[in-house]
């Protein structure tokens, strides 16, 4: 078995330099799943369609945005949504919405320890995309409950499955 060497969550913070970035879990940095353009095409579709709401809605998107979701850990979730105006270095409240878009490689124990996780840092709206099965589950609590259609209680922001997939498929025609 190979030894670990662990960092300071101080060292890690201080660190931008992580090419690509890193999450810290528990000491450890840990390797995300190497993304493929299915992967990476659903983030930006995503984020584009928060930007193109942003004013009407006044929220803001990013991906991979660094969020400390506990005093030891933090994850890149792969896209953030939140009503802040400005967004420090570090998120280190809890965002209206993360989203994380499943990799062919990706783990259901993994899936579940990030919404843990993003549960423990009291993120309200947790969502999960297939973009291979074009699915899409919201976390509520230990049960994840499949939707087309994602929707933050009491406000106007969601999230379209039908619009995502469809561009997803026509990008695939193309």
């Amino acid at each position: 078995m190979e030894a670990t060497t662990l960092i300071s969550i101080e060292d890690y913070l201080g660190n931008t330099s992580f090419n690509p970035d890193v999450e810290y879990i528990d000491g450890e940095l840990k390797e995300r799943t190497m993304v493929v353009s299915a992967h990476g095409l659903t983030q930006s579709l995503i984020s584009g369609w928060f930007f193109a709401h942003e004013d009407e809605w006044r929220v803001r998107a990013g991906v991979e945005i660094r969020t400390q979701v506990s005093a030891t850990r933090v994850r890149l979730p792969d896209v953030v949504v939140d009503r802040a105006s400005r967004w420090p270095a570090i998120l280190i409240e809890p965002p209206l919405i993360v989203i994380e878009v499943l990799s062919p490689h990706d783990s259901y124990v993994e899936t579940q320890r990030l919404a843990s996780d993003y549960q423990a840092m009291g993120i309200p709206n947790i969502w999960l995309i297939d973009p291979e099965t074009r699915t899409g589950r919201v976390c509520r609590g230990a049960i994840w409950e499949e939707t087309r259609r994602f929707a933050v209680e009491d406000t106007a922001i969601h999230l379209e499955l039908d619009w995502l997939f469809g561009r997803l498929d026509r990008y695939d025609r193309e």
